[in-house]
């Protein structure tokens, strides 16, 4: 059975959210990686894979969430932040055609600003 590898991003303080990931995962495949700018992320703890990427703005943080996204056969991305979802929205397109293991991707963001950031 292939392994489902997803990719939290910017997933600092979320360490209540990966635990819930970890305990519900029980003996499937599955592999729970988080990136974030900061070395120090609470979360890293509690990833079965942790990676300190730059941040949102930062003009080589697109070319190493693709690098890391391939290296690792990444599934599926989820953002945590505004400006995670703001940044996969922007780069959509570049991430399904170069990240091939990538089976889900990001909805388009007319419908996550219309749904989310307007909270």
């Amino acid at each position: 059975m292939e392994t489902l590898k997803i990719l939290f991003l910017a997933s600092h303080w979320r360490v209540s959210l990966i635990q819930a990931f970890q305990d519900a995962k029980l003996q499937q495949s599955i592999e729970l990686i988080c990136a974030d700018s900061d070395a120090l992320a609470p979360s890293f703890k509690e990833a079965d894979l942790s990676k300190v990427l730059p941040l949102f703005s930062d003009s080589q943080c697109l070319h190493s969430v693709l690098e890391f996204c391939e290296t690792e056969k990444v599934s599926a991305l989820i953002p945590l932040t505004n400006k995670a979802i703001e940044f996969i929205a922007e780069h959509r397109q570049r991430l399904a055609d170069v990240c091939r293991y990538l089976k889900t991707v990001l909805s388009r963001f007319v419908t996550i600003s219309g749904n989310c950031l307007s909270s």
